[in-house]
């Protein structure tokens, strides 16, 4: 009999009516099938313009946590985000998971928590170079690839307008390439 793996994560992300910054809770159930239940349980107010901090982030998955899955005493429960989506394209682009870059938790190391910058595939290294991911991975490539929070979205962020999709343009040449095809559509 397979064994069977359920747990709870919480994503940020974008509310796609408002393009406003949204968390998304994730139960998933893992067995011979994965299956996911996502919902969203929060979106920024529109009087609110920072970007939620990543403790913001978790007290929001706590208040949500504690008020719709109940407390069980016996048990500690813990929420911590596992990614964050950059993109150099806003999120109602109809090409921007093309262009989409991941920052995503991948544990703790040596007492540091650890992320990595990811694309479909590939991760980006500390020096801004992508190459496959693979799972056969020592200190010195972790050292070359794994990061702080602040680096790795530093990494990401200056990666992201120089992704190639869409026949190899960057987000910046699509965006003039989907302008010159609209003034021509006139």
């Amino acid at each position: 009999m397979p064994e069977t793996s359920q747990y709870r994560r919480y994503e940020p992300g974008y509310d796609e009516a408002s393009l406003r910054p949204a968390l998304w809770c994730v139960d998933c159930t893992e067995d011979d099938n994965y299956q996911a239940d996502v919902r969203m349980i929060w979106v920024q107010p529109e009087a609110q313009t920072a970007t939620p901090s990543l403790a913001d982030w978790i007290a929001v998955a706590d208040v949500h946590e504690a008020k719709h899955h109940g407390a069980d005493e016996s048990m500690t429960v813990h929420t911590a985000v596992s990614a964050y989506t950059i993109n150099a394209l806003p999120p109602d682009d109809p090409d921007a998971d093309l262009y989409e870059l991941k920052v995503e938790h991948c544990g703790i190391w040596e007492g540091r928590e650890l992320w990595k910058v990811t694309r479909g595939s590939w991760i980006l290294d500390r020096d801004g170079a992508w190459s496959p991911v693979h799972e056969n991975h020592g200190p010195d490539w972790r050292a070359t690839h794994r990061f702080g929070l602040d680096d790795a979205l530093r990494l990401a962020k200056a990666a992201a307008p120089n992704v190639r999709a869409a026949g190899g343009m960057t987000p910046a040449q699509l965006v003039e390439w989907q302008q010159q095809a609209t003034e021509a559509a006139k």
